[in-house]
């Protein structure tokens, strides 16, 4: 049982832009070319809009599932996306997942018309935070993996933000951490802060995936393995 995780692509899905902030282990790739050497794949958040999606759209629905982030367009989401919330699967593989993240940027984006970049939807609201806490909170069988875009704010001086922007909690970052005293998951991966980067906290070890970089998660009986950009064992 194993899937493929990809962290933001950011409409690098068919296409070579010149980007100099790529991270250099994802030169020359796209993200057709990651989930096309991968049977089943999970994108992580930040996907594209518009004619970047031209391919993803034919993406195999029984396959291919992704998470939205923060530059997404909610005002048309791919059919492959997984939801606001909840515990799902994919080849076996089970997992929890909470879509979204704030967008430090969002004065710098079109709010509206054609070439709209920013989209109020981007985080759940207030009384979908507190239904997505008492969902997680009422589990019996917490998920042993959890997936999001952003993390949990308590992460935020633990070394994962390196960037020049002066991040203060998120609502959406706020509430991971609140649903992380729930669920306590051996393991939890998400994106948006551009770097591969691995952090073990309490009994939980969390992993940040870069733009175009992936990790091939193998579940076992009592751990998961993971290949890629990020290679380690996590005891279950």
């Amino acid at each position: 049982m194993s899937i493929r995780l990809i962290g933001d692509s950011h409409g690098i899905n068919h296409r070579f832009p010149n980007r100099r902030y790529l991270a250099k282990e994802a030169e020359g790739r796209t993200l057709v070319k990651l989930v096309h050497d991968a049977e089943y794949c999970i994108q992580l958040g930040d996907i594209g809009w518009g004619n970047d999606l031209d391919t993803v759209k034919n993406f195999n629905l029984d396959t291919f599932k992704f998470l939205p982030g923060n530059h997404d367009n909610y005002d048309d989401l791919l059919p492959h996306s997984l939801g606001d919330y909840g515990v799902s699967s994919l080849n076996g593989v089970e997992f929890g997942f909470i879509r979204g993240e704030y967008s430090v940027d969002k004065d710098y984006r079109c709010h509206y018309g054609k070439q709209k970049s920013w989209w109020e939807q981007e985080e759940l609201t207030a009384s979908q935070m507190v239904d997505c806490q008492k969902y997680f909170d009422s589990l019996t069988a917490k998920p042993t993996l959890m997936l999001s875009h952003g993390c949990p704010n308590f992460l935020f001086d633990k070394g994962v933000i390196t960037n020049t922007w002066k991040l203060t909690p998120s609502m959406t970052s706020q509430l991971l951490s609140s649903v992380y005293h729930s669920v306590r998951p051996a393991l939890w991966v998400f994106g948006h802060h551009h770097r591969n980067w691995v952090y073990k906290h309490e009994d939980t070890t969390f992993v940040c995936l870069n733009e175009l970089c992936f990790a091939d998660i193998r579940q076992e009986e009592n751990k998961y393995t993971l290949t890629g950009d990020i290679n380690l064992e996590v005891e279950i």
